[in-house]
């Protein structure tokens, strides 16, 4: 598939950065948020990596705050994998690559560059694995939730001979009744 094929072209190349990663990876602990879409963009994941023989071990944290990435790296695994967080917390996941590799899909804010010791794009950190699509120019907040991102890599992977998770393409309308009743007084829409 080429990229203007694929169903965000300016993400194709992220995504399969990430994905030949993953494949590659003896080991991996995933890493998601509790939300609706945190949960969604876990089971994408764990499916694909499922699929694709990797073995793996997941974990779910409230917020990813030091702790969570202290306890990430005590478990010193090949590969880390953080879903549907991760990108605004790139200065406390790059204290630790000496523990894990950071495989980061993510649709939030990216932390600034000069707090981490990943690569720049447009002033954000940016390590080499790492599935945004703020940095492609495509809105994380209502273009592209993280399940979206994660159905991308796992549709990447897919590419390899692995079959893609289809639980993301539920997700959109999840993520979006849940951000609406948070501004709603918490009724649901």
């Amino acid at each position: 598939m080429t990229d203007d094929e694929a169903p965000v072209p300016a993400l194709a190349e992220r995504a399969r950065r990430c994905a030949r990663r993953l494949a590659a990876a003896e080991e991996v602990l995933l890493a998601s948020h509790i939300d609706a879409d945190g949960l969604t963009s876990g089971a994408t994941a764990a499916t694909m990596l499922e699929r694709a023989g990797v073995p793996f071990e997941a974990t779910f944290h409230d917020q990813l705050d030091a702790e969570a990435v202290a306890a990430v790296a005590a478990r010193e695994p090949e590969v880390a994998l953080f879903t549907d967080f991760g990108s605004g917390q790139l200065d406390l996941i790059g204290d630790h690559t000496d523990a894990f590799e950071p495989v980061v899909v993510d649709h939030h804010q990216p932390v600034a560059a000069a707090e981490t010791p990943f690569d720049a794009r447009d002033g954000y950190a940016d390590p080499e694995f790492h599935c945004n699509p703020l940095l492609a120019g495509v809105d994380g907040a209502s273009e592209l939730s993280g399940a979206g991102a994660t159905y991308l890599v796992a549709r990447a992977l897919a590419e390899t001979g692995h079959g893609p998770a289809d639980t993301a393409s539920a997700n959109a309308d999840a993520d979006d009744r849940e951000s609406r009743a948070a501004t709603d007084g918490g009724a649901w829409a």
